[in-house]
């Protein structure tokens, strides 16, 4: 490609260095909308987060790299959710309840100081959510690229 910019290349692949992948059980719980609580303060509108932020936490805690991750990373997290009694769009994985930007959000802080640093090291995200009728929480793989 003369004079031009070239994004992507098969010859600049990127190398994953290292690969943890665990499953995370229970109710995903978005972050990302904030109430005021008066003098300036601020808090999660929804109480289900911290909770369900800590408990990634945990979980994650117990399949963490002995030293932070340091470097790009790419995140993997497939959210399987609970099948309402009656969905709107049952052909489709699902697409109410939960933004999935935000379900990432809460993912993505839940791990920093547990896997890497800061979240700002993830480079690339693949998410998804799904209907699950039996084991709901969310599946997560953390690669550290080179």
């Amino acid at each position: 490609m003369e004079g031009g910019f070239q994004l992507w290349s098969p010859e600049k692949l990127i190398h994953v260095k290292k690969e943890i992948t665990f499953f995370v059980p229970g109710d995903p719980a978005t972050k990302g909308s904030f109430t005021a609580t008066g003098r300036g303060r601020m808090r999660n509108a929804s109480k289900r987060t911290k909770p369900w932020q800590n408990h990634i936490s945990l979980v994650a805690n117990t399949k963490a790299p002995a030293s932070l991750i340091e470097g790009p990373i790419e995140l993997h997290a497939q959210f399987m959710m609970k099948r309402p009694q009656k969905p709107k769009h049952p052909k489709y994985p699902i697409v109410a309840r939960g933004d999935l930007d935000k379900l990432l959000r809460t993912v993505c802080d839940a791990l920093t100081g547990v896997m890497y640093k800061d979240d700002g090291q993830v480079v690339s995200i693949k998410s998804m959510k799904m209907y699950e009728e039996s084991g709901v929480g969310v599946y997560i793989t953390v690669r550290a690229l080179t």
